[in-house]
């Protein structure tokens, strides 16, 4: 039996996760062309802003944080389609403090949303520009 296959253009984006110092310690696919990907973006900026973080102490505290990583896990998965939490926690939990006041899983979100802008936006533009092109015919006077 003669195995064929095709091929397509999945419109899949990867990216490194990278630190200050330009270290990678992992990476990141989502699909920009998503239409939905800017309603889960708000879904789980939503459900962060929900979130109760944990106060309490010893086993308690543990047993809270971990509830809370995992559900931190779940939305970024979600978010991006794929299994990419691993990748951004692996250097630390999502509510680890930052020197800037914000937790880790902030730092995240906006570092995710700004690819999702920016590969939206592109994508955008290539399609605004495609569309001038074929209606300009009809706007001339």
């Amino acid at each position: 039996m003669t195995k064929k296959e095709v091929v397509i253009d999945s419109g899949l984006v990867t990216y490194d996760i990278k630190d200050k110092e330009g270290r990678c310690f992992g990476q990141f696919t989502f699909n920009p062309s998503d239409t939905d990907i800017l309603k889960r973006h708000g879904e789980v900026i939503e459900a962060f802003e929900k979130i109760e973080i944990p106060n309490a102490e010893g086993k308690d505290l543990v047993e809270e944080l971990k509830r809370v990583d995992k559900f931190f896990y779940k939305q970024i998965d979600y978010l991006l389609g794929f299994d990419s939490a691993e990748s951004f926690f692996s250097i630390m939990g999502p509510l680890s403090p930052l020197a800037s006041g914000q937790f880790y899983i902030e730092s995240v979100l906006d570092a995710i949303g700004q690819a999702i802008s920016a590969e939206t936006g592109e994508r955008v533009k290539k399609i605004s520009g495609k569309i001038a092109k074929h209606t300009s015919k009809y706007h001339r006077q």
